[in-house]
């Protein structure tokens, strides 16, 4: 995947940094739960959404945004559903 992952001890995976050339994506796993007023998150799936960021000035504007994503990303805590806990699907 090349990214950099982060856990945290009662959330488990919640966010990954993606570098590429051009770009950076910050992805928040369960980015279909968060709250997002500054209207910075994008993705179309029905779970995962992310930031893009091109320059540092691009991450500055969007700090403080972020900075309130990862607290409720962090916060979901155990409140989300688990990765495999599918209909119909037998552990």
């Amino acid at each position: 995947w090349h990214s950099i992952n982060y856990r945290h001890p009662e959330v488990g995976y919640f966010f990954g940094v993606f570098p590429f050339a051009e770009e950076a994506r910050l992805v928040f796993e369960w980015g279909t739960r968060l709250d997002d007023p500054a209207k910075i998150l994008e993705g179309e799936t029905t779970r995962v959404k992310h930031i893009t960021l091109r320059s540092m000035s691009d991450l500055a504007a969007k700090r403080e945004a972020l900075v309130g994503l990862l607290m409720q990303a962090i916060g979901l805590g155990n409140d989300r559903v688990p990765r495999r806990a599918k209909a119909g699907r037998k552990r």
